[in-house]
This record gives structure tokens, C-alpha cells and sequence, in this order.
């Protein structure tokens, strides 16, 4: 468990993360931003704001007004995850190939994610998982987790315990990588990579993570794809949270439509903010944003960890 709450923190920090990457020149494209729109900037808490100067008008006498509300207000964490009913329709085992093995496992459980009550279908149904498992016990027994997505039976989550745990070997990060693209065919097809491309490898633990990407407008989104190998060259984890996440709501995204929205945003967060990135997120509603994350420190020296986001249609 307590390596299982490891991937599910890399998982948060790579939504969280943006490399302190801002795009300087983003990828022009059809532009279907309404001429007014009425913006709102989430914070994530009281402290982001106490030292919050006015708002300089950017943008002439057509600035628009903006509203000022807690994050907490909307459901940003897209993470969570509840149990359900059992699935009275689901096989009672599978057997899957993944990470060049063959497993039986069986059903246990099922849980529905952030958009079960999204009113965005496409979002909806790709939120509802069933979960298999395999636990033979003891050193050479298999220790394997599955979640499938119930719309299509393909793997949403894969966690091999045994395989997070082995110590040793010379697997390369580039090994690793020509697996891992292998592996994203098997499961996925290859039309895999004409939404999501490669984005970095790291090395943490005996595991080496690899991260695919979804960009919008050359801009980082938090729909992505991470899987870890250990240095034996075994597949230890692989999360495919939402995909597809920003499908339904791309057009929106356009150019000009994050060229309105981020300099406001900017101008509206206090000043001594170490930024973490920018990146472009979803809420439970199935609604884009804009957000900039970091933390400022307070002059006892406490760091304030701090979110602000600000819609893009």
C-alpha cells in the first residue's frame, strides 16, 4: 500500500507540475472565443490573496470585469475515486498480456471517478472502472492490481507490487522508453501517439517513470499518460486517467482564447509567488481553465502552497 501511494503521489505531482515551462510562441489555430466573456479567478485559499494589489486594466476600456471566488467552490481534483455497486455485468476473470506477461485476474470491486455525474457524456462514460486482482502471496507469488474502463475494457490503471519492489538491474531510460511505446500499442494501438507524445523520463526509487503528454496550443494539459519500469526492465504501473480528457472542449482552447485569459490571471496574483508552470486543467463539470500554481512563503517563512485558475470560455 505504502508503494501504491507513491505512483498515486507522482501522479499528483505530474498534475500539479509544469516544468516552469510557459509556451512563448503557441501554434496558431481557428479562433472560437466569444468577443465577451465573463471571467472568473479561482484562488485556493485566503493567504494566495492577502497581499493581492488591484487588478491593473491590461487591456483599455473594454477590461473585463472580473470575480474573485475560492476554489473550493469547484471539484479541480479530478483524482478521486469512490466505490460503487459491484457490476452485475462484468466477467468474473481475464486474462490480459501486459508488460510482456500473461495474467489471469479477478473481478474484486468497482469505483466511479470524478465525472460519473459530468453532464459531458464522452467524460461520463469513461469515469466508471472495474477493478481485478490477482494475489498469490509470498515472494514468487503475483501481486497485481488491474482497473478496466467499464465503456471499453481497456486498461485504465496497472500496478504489479512484485515489480515495484525488485531491486537491481541496468535497464536504461531509452530501454525503457522503446518498452513503454511498445506497450502503449499493445494496449491502446498505435494510433495512441496522434494524441499523446512523449514528454520526459525521471528515475526515482529503482523505478523509471515515463510520461506521455497531451498539449494543446503547445501548452502542457493535465490529460496524460505515466508508466514506471523497474531496472530489471519489468512493468511496474501504468495510469491512464482520463483519456481523451479535453476532446469535447478543444475547439474552445484556442490561441486567442488563452492570449485573453492568461495575462488577467497573471496580473491578478500577488507578487513573490514561486511558480511551479502553467498548465490548462478541468473541473468535474467538464469545463477548461487556466492554472498557475506555487508557493509563496509568509514572513514567518511558512510556505503556502497556491492554486489560481481562471476559465477560458
Amino acid at each position: 500500500m505504502k508503494k501504491y501511494c507513491s505512483v498515486l503521489l507522482a501522479v499528483v505531482m505530474l498534475g500539479l507540475s509544469g516544468c516552469n515551462s510557459t509556451p512563448s510562441e503557441p501554434q496558431q489555430t481557428n479562433s472560437t472565443t466569444a468577443d465577451k466573456i465573463e471571467y472568473t479567478i479561482y484562488y485556493s485559499s485566503e493567504a494566495t490573496l492577502r497581499e493581492r494589489p488591484a487588478r491593473q486594466e491590461i487591456t483599455g476600456e473594454k477590461a473585463p470585469k472580473i470575480a474573485y471566488v475560492r476554489a473550493e467552490t469547484k471539484k479541480f481534483d479530478l483524482l478521486t475515486r469512490n466505490a460503487i455497486d459491484p457490476n452485475p455485468n462484468t466477467v468474473q476473470s481475464r486474462t490480459i498480456t501486459i508488460g510482456g506477461k500473461e495474467v489471469t485476474v479477478n473481478y474484486q470491486d468497482s469505483y466511479a471517478g470524478a465525472f460519473s455525474e459530468c453532464s459531458v457524456d464522452e467524460l461520463k462514460e469513461n469515469s466508471f472502472y472495474d477493478r481485478y486482482a490477482i494475489d498469490e502471496g509470498g515472494a514468487e507469488g503475483d501481486n497485481i492490481n488491474i482497473h478496466f474502463f467499464r465503456s471499453t475494457g481497456k486498461v485504465q490503471s496497472y500496478m504489479d507490487y512484485n515489480a515495484r519492489q525488485a531491486e537491481g538491474g541496468e535497464l536504461t531510460e531509452a530501454q525503457a522508453l522503446q518498452k513503454a511505446e511498445a506497450e502503449l500499442i499493445a494496449l491502446y494501438g498505435e494510433d495512441i501517439f496522434a494524441r499523446y507524445e512523449f514528454e520526459t523520463t525521471s528515475i526515482s526509487d529503482n523505478l523509471i517513470y515515463i510520461v506521455y503528454r497531451h498539449f494543446i496550443c503547445d501548452y502542457k494539459t493535465t490529460e496524460f499518460i505515466l508508466l514506471s519500469y523497474n531496472l530489471q526492465g519489468q512493468l511496474a504501473s501504468l495510469d491512464f486517467a482520463n483519456p481523451d480528457l479535453f476532446a469535447s472542449v478543444e475547439d474552445q482552447i484556442t490561441v486567442e482564447a488563452i492570449q485573453k485569459a492568461e495575462p488577467l490571471l497573471r496580473e491578478s496574483i500577488p507578487d513573490g509567488l514561486d511558480t511551479i508552470g502553467t498548465m490548462i486543467v478541468m473541473d468535474a463539470e467538464g469545463v477548461a481553465y487556466l492554472r498557475i500554481n506555487g508557493y509563496r512563503t509568509d514572513d514567518t517563512g511558512y510556505k503556502y502552497y497556491c492554486e489560481y485558475y481562471i476559465n477560458l470560455y
